[in-house]
């Protein structure tokens, strides 16, 4: 054998073994090592809430203070908005339905006008709107209103404006 042929046989040597303790010669616990300074080489950057910015306990309280007083808003003012979308569609769908007669269109619209005067002026709470909103939900759900959906909203909304309903469609 030549030695060129000796050294593509060599065997290279073994890996050394892993260190069984740290370093700095002890071992370190997780408090230990989170307790002490970062090293030289570490930046010192810390994260989460800054001390100066009310700790992340005052952060986290006061986004669920923040939620408390927008979702209550949202029930009191909010509410108004939705029950106008919802009678809305309501009488847009009562304008293109070719089977209403003029004059169910008319009262649809002149107890409506007087349903949203009573829930501006605090008549009405949402409670009181609870068995118009299932007549309307029901009404718009097929997108579509028959002469008896429009005679059951009209019958509704006269009995919550409190005037007596004469004339049944």
């Amino acid at each position: 054998m030549t030695p060129d042929n000796d050294m593509n046989l060599a065997v290279p040597p073994p890996p050394p073994p892993p260190p069984s303790e740290p370093r700095g010669g002890e071992p370190q616990s997780p408090s230990d090592y989170y307790s002490k300074p970062p090293a030289d080489g570490q930046s010192a950057q810390k994260s989460g809430c800054r001390k100066w910015a009310l700790g992340c306990g005052g952060a986290g309280c006061l986004v669920l203070v923040l939620v408390l007083v927008v979702g209550g808003y949202l029930v009191t003012r909010g509410a108004s908005t939705l029950i106008g979308f919802v009678f809305g569609e309501i009488e847009t769908l009562a304008a293109n339905s070719s089977n209403l007669s003029a004059e169910e269109r008319q009262e649809f619209r002149s107890q409506l006008d007087q349903l949203k005067q009573n829930l501006s002026s605090d008549e009405l709470s949402l409670t009181d709107l609870q068995p118009l909103m299932s007549l309307a939900n029901e009404a718009i759900r097929d997108q579509k209103i028959t002469e008896e959906e429009i005679a059951e909203l009209i019958a509704t909304m006269k009995r919550l404006n409190g005037t007596p309903a004469e004339q049944s469609f």
